[in-house]
């Protein structure tokens, strides 16, 4: 070996080349390249020391990538197990006996005992809605001759040779739309309610889509499709067993999945009402796909009403224990003032002025010290709000639900504790949550009821049965005596408008208390309900106004209103 020239080990080799045990060996080099590679090598590391976390993640994730199937296959997917587990819920209540994934279909619901089925497919996509031209809903071509229905009617063919009252869904995350001009397709009719009387009407000659498959088509082993010979019915039939049915994107379609849960859960629950979480339901997603990993045995795809009971118990148990968990590490004061901060938050954001900013803090505090003094005689801001969701003493769900609660509580009371003279939590009443309000001479009960996703006839039914449910001397207060009452109705699904109805109790309300002549077995109060979103309104008006005076008289107005249009309906 020259004496110009250096041994050394294959350092760089190892560094840019990354050889295998075969390959490392020694580099002879000269001065000059030695140095001349080193510089390389200082410079590489420099680099890298230079090119921060952020920068690399910022490269990869502001690359297109070469194609998205993957992303957009575990998406829809997700949303899958989402309508799964939506369906699994109706199980549990008594509607099916068994759910299937991935077999057959998507999903395949089961009634052993009403001999009925029920195939679904499950689409979803990045767009809210999309024609029907653009989906391959009634789409042949040479290259794929069966269509989204196609697809669907096809599984009749597995209850061809018994008696099976069978039933098809498409359910899309996106709204599919009617196309019009030339090539018109209306589907709009096939979007019905989801009750079983929606998969069993009639299709006549001139429906779009009837006269779209009315054509000769093949199945997927090449064979003429002939109707009434290979599926049982004819196709006119097979289109009167199907249904559409739209739900929102993932994001907030798993707040509907949670409220069911929840609604379900506490239907079972002895004493206490529990929240089920985002992390709640991507457990039970966890649990579900682990029971469709084992084996070679098909129906480990099934999964019985028996093993839907097991789980839902499983998430009863595991949410109750993270409610107590929850209850213990937060007081009154800490989500109270968690509420407090984040309606000043709000009100702020709404570029409001600066001096209206200042009052509307004050009164906030001034609020808020009510709020805990009261709370503090009950020692349970649990209880606040389940009397505002249930009309029941009895504790919540995690942390996160209830500060969510208290949050919308505390935005709309605050708007009423703002115009009356009194406002504080009654005593006379223990499970309807109402407020003993108080101007000048007018007195007034408020109450604040909670409906979830409930409808507003399903809201109505539930504070009825609050009534019916609450202890005599409760029942007599509310309904005999003449102060009016108003509630302020939260939920997803409530109306809009204010309206009139009236709260009834079949329960006998003999008792000695009451004179013979006196005593009712059929008792009515004619209550007022106030979707929030009226009350709330009132915050868009923030920006606008310079002073807290000027704020309430816009509350005092809209107050007004809102009782006359009640009062009218």
């Amino acid at each position: 070996m020259s004496e110009n020239r250096v041994a050394i080990e294959p350092l760089i080799g190892e560094t840019y080349l990354e050889v295998d045990s075969n390959c490392k060996k020694n580099y002879c080099l000269n001065e000059e390249e030695f140095r001349r590679m080193l510089e390389i090598e200082r410079k590489f590391q420099s680099d890298l020391v230079e090119f921060t976390q952020e920068e690399l993640m910022g490269k990869l994730l502001n690359t297109p990538p070469s194609e998205q199937g993957g992303i957009i296959g575990i998406s829809g997917y997700y949303f899958q197990i989402l309508v799964t587990i939506y369906y699994l819920v109706e199980m549990v209540q008594g509607k099916w006996t068994f759910v299937s994934m991935e077999h057959h279909d998507d999903i395949v619901l089961g009634n052993e005992e009403t001999k009925t089925v029920r195939f679904i497919q499950v689409k979803s996509s990045k767009e809210l809605s999309k024609k029907v031209s653009q989906t391959d809903i009634y789409t042949r071509t040479d290259l794929r001759n069966i269509s989204w229905v196609d697809k669907l009617l096809e599984n009749s063919k597995v209850f061809n040779d018994c008696e099976v009252n069978k039933q098809f869904e498409l359910f899309c995350d996106y709204l599919v739309v009617d196309t019009s001009g030339r090539g018109k397709v209306e589907i709009k009719e096939y979007y019905r309610n989801e009750d079983d009387e929606s998969f069993n009407w009639e299709v006549d000659d001139e429906d779009d889509l009837y006269k779209r498959l009315n054509q000769e088509a093949f199945d997927r082993d090449g064979q003429k499709i002939v109707y009434e010979v290979m599926y049982g019915h004819s196709l006119k039939e097979l289109l009167g067993k199907i249904r559409f049915t739209f739900k929102t994107k993932t994001a907030y379609f798993i707040d509907t999945v949670k409220q069911k849960l929840t609604d379900l859960i506490n239907e079972n629950l002895q004493e206490g009402t529990v929240g089920v979480t985002e992390e709640n339901v991507n457990w039970l997603i966890g649990e579900l796909l682990s029971r469709c990993s084992g084996g070679q045995n098909k129906y480990l795809l099934f999964i019985r009403k028996e093993e839907a009971e097991k789980l839902i118990y499983e998430l009863q148990v595991k949410c109750v224990e993270e409610s107590r968990i929850a209850s213990q590490s937060h007081d009154n004061t800490v989500l109270v003032d968690h509420a407090i901060l984040a309606l000043m938050e709000e009100i702020r954001e709404s570029d409001a002025m600066p001096k209206f900013c200042g009052e509307v803090e004050k009164a906030l505090l001034e609020y808020r010290h009510l709020l805990l003094s009261t709370l503090d005689k009950d020692n349970s801001i649990e209880n606040l709000i389940n009397r505002f969701m249930k009309g029941k003493k009895i504790y919540v769900g995690r942390a996160s639900n209830i500060q969510s609660f208290i949050n919308e509580f505390i935005k709309s009371s605050f708007v009423m504790y703002l115009i009356f003279e009194m406002f504080n939590i009654s005593s006379d009443f223990e499970r309807l949550f109402i407020h003993d309000a108080k101007k000048g001479d007018e007195n007034s009960w408020i109450s604040f009821y909670h409906a979830g996703i409930k409808n507003l006839k399903k809201a109505i039914n539930g504070i009825n049965g609050i009534i019916v449910e609450t202890h005599l001397e409760e029942k007599l207060k509310l309904i005999l005596d003449k102060t009016p009452l108003y509630t302020i109705l939260h939920g997803q699904n409530v109306e809009s408008s204010p309206c009139r109805i009236e709260l009834s109790t079949e329960h006998s309300l003999e008792n000695d208390k009451l004179p013979e002549e006196k005593r009712l077995t059929n008792v009515t109060k004619w209550v007022s309900l106030i979707p929030v979103n009226n009350i709330n309104l009132v915050y868009a008006d923030s920006d606008e106004v310079d002073s807290i005076d000027e704020f309430i008289d816009i509350i005092e107005t809209m107050w007004d209103r809102l009782k006359k249009v009640g009062d009218e309906n």
